[in-house]
């Protein structure tokens, strides 16, 4: 993930962790996420910070990585790791900071 995590990436992040809360089977493109799993009530974030946001869960094993033909890449939630990506979307909606995983 490049660049430090700042608040925005933290709302991503939280806001990812959220629909895969509600429908955790799930599984899409960054384009995709950033137009259909971030709340429509804001403007659609910049694929390179939905995919920031994605690396970090990635980076920590909450979510999969898969690479499509022709290139595209697909995210979905690590099946392993539902729980602990929970607990992470609890600690972030209670406005506690994600550093590291401690999980």
């Amino acid at each position: 993930m490049e660049g430090p995590l700042t608040q925005q990436k933290y709302k991503l992040i939280r806001e990812i962790l959220q629909y895969l809360n509600k429908h955790p089977n799930s599984g899409d493109t960054i384009e995709n996420i950033a137009m259909w799993w971030i709340p429509s009530e804001r403007l659609i974030p910049l694929s390179r910070e939905v995919e920031d946001a994605l690396r970090y869960l990635v980076d920590y094993g909450l979510i999969h990585e898969m690479i499509l033909p022709g290139g595209k890449k697909w995210f979905r939630v690590n099946p392993d790791k539902k729980q602990e990506a929970n607990q992470l979307l609890n600690s972030l909606s209670d406005g506690g900071w994600f550093v590291g995983p401690s999980i």
